[in-house]
């Protein structure tokens, strides 16, 4: 007998999990004598007896965090045994002691993908020489985080500075598996070429057991309400980067869907479960397409022919830039000016970005780039939208350059077709960023008409 999971609504959730904490650490040996670790050896966290009790904070031990080093150092607890439900309860406490005015920081994030899965809080101490206690809250709705860290920022802070922290609340972990859509509940505006997204924080199987190979029989999309006209779509179950396997889930429909019209997707109650036996149930998302543009819309991002499309690319890192005269001109480019990138030797070094941000894209109806790129030697360009100043959130695509297309311009078409992000604001390149392809410091490639 399958137990069933009900997911519950925000008001349900809100009675059911809101104020819920967790002592993450109170670094007494005989509570939570967690000790933090250093993340990157730059933030050094010992457990000391309490230099400075007083009425806020009379415990016995506190942890030390002392600044070596790079100042924007993360001292914490790598990944528990759960997920934080940092939705219903979004605060973490602590008490602190600082000898200076410091911006202090906690993050939540995910093992192992730390680079996309993560929200940070942070609040400013301005009482010195004392123990404060102070709240941090959060704003986000991520299932995924299961690592703790904490560091500090500000003019103060710098090699040498010495912090005591106490008593770590976090938000209190989800009591079962949880799911997540790319799209929010009764979304409206959507891209008539949108897909549908689960995401688990546990694993996926079919009920016997077997890994899910068929989804066709349990996943749906239909128009008009949970129970309306079926829409053709191809499922596929995947790994995510969150560390969990065959946890993702993709709806894409086999045309793009109608506009201006709702739609319902999700998992058919209790065709699968979740890792731990549990069905899933109630695992659906419903949202509204949205009207249909005509004309002309395709948009010159980069050229550098006018002054409002020659907007520089910055390095992450090492790489080179320049705006150059176009060194090779032909039918497919002719044209005055291109993008010059200096490969900065070593696999995915750096890359380049442009600089400060142009209008979220919206991928609704034309989810395809095209640029013009010159290369000496077969090499895979890597494409990259993401949101500036959120980095993390990113879609990427790469395109080869095969040995027939070498020493000529050619045109890529970069495919982004189910993309729904609304915020991408920033275009990241590397040109052999893996280096596959023998690039060495110091070798150039071009770019034009994005």
């Amino acid at each position: 007998m399958k137990n069933y999971l009900f997911l519950f609504t925000t008001l349900c959730s809100f009675f059911v999990g809101a104020q819920q904490t967790d002592l993450l650490a109170d670094f007494e040996p005989t509570g939570s004598d967690i000790t933090l670790s250093n993340w990157n050896g730059a933030l050094v966290s010992s457990t000391v007896a309490n230099p400075l009790p007083d009425g806020v904070n009379s415990s016995g031990y506190v942890a030390q965090l002392t600044m070596y080093g790079d100042t924007g150092s993360v001292a914490g607890v790598d990944a528990i045994s759960g997920f934080y439900n940092a939705i219903d309860n979004n605060v973490v406490t602590m008490k602190v002691w600082t000898p200076h005015e410091v911006d202090v920081n906690v993050k939540l994030e995910n093992s192992p993908d730390w680079g996309g899965q993560n929200t940070v809080a942070t609040t400013t101490v301005t009482t010195l020489n004392q123990w404060v206690e102070v709240s941090l809250s959060f704003n986000t709705t991520n299932i995924h985080l299961n690592k703790f860290g904490i560091y500090f920022s500000g003019d103060n802070n710098v090699e040498g500075s010495t912090y005591y922290v106490d008593d770590l609340t976090t938000p209190a972990l989800f009591t079962s598996p949880q799911v997540s859509f790319n799209l929010s509940e009764g979304q409206t505006d959507v891209s008539l070429g949108a897909n549908v997204v689960m995401t688990s924080n546990q694993g996926l199987r079919a009920l016997d057991d077997s890994a899910l190979t068929d989804l066709s029989s349990s996943v749906y999309l239909r128009e008009g309400s949970a129970t309306g006209t079926d829409v053709a779509f191809t499922a596929a179950i995947s790994n995510g980067s969150t560390g969990k396997s065959n946890n993702v889930i993709t709806i894409t429909p086999d045309n793009n869907l109608s506009s201006q019209t709702t739609y319902y997707a999700g998992v058919i109650d209790g065709a699968i479960e979740f890792e731990d036996d549990t069905a899933v149930s109630g695992a659906q998302v419903s949202f509204t397409t949205k009207e249909a543009v005509s004309g002309d819309i395709s948009v010159v991002l980069f050229d550098y022919e006018t002054p409002d499309t020659d907007t520089a690319f910055g390095s992450w890192g090492s790489a080179g830039f320049e705006q150059v005269s176009n060194p090779d001109p032909n039918v497919v480019n002719s044209s005055a000016n291109v993008g010059k990138f200096t490969h900065p030797g070593g696999s995915w070094t750096s890359g380049i970005e442009s600089d400060g941000t142009f209008e979220n894209i919206d991928f609704s109806e034309t989810p395809y780039f095209r640029m013009k790129v010159w290369a000496d030697k077969p090499i895979e360009v890597t494409f990259k939208l993401q949101n500036n100043p959120s980095y993390w959130e990113n879609t990427e695509v790469k395109k080869s350059i095969s040995n027939d297309q070498i020493n000529q311009w050619v045109e890529l078409v970069f495919d982004f077709s189910g993309t729904t992000a609304t915020n991408y604001n920033r275009l990241q390149l590397w040109f052999d960023g893996d280096i596959a392809g023998g690039s060495v410091a110091g070798d150039v490639y071009y770019f034009d008409d994005v």
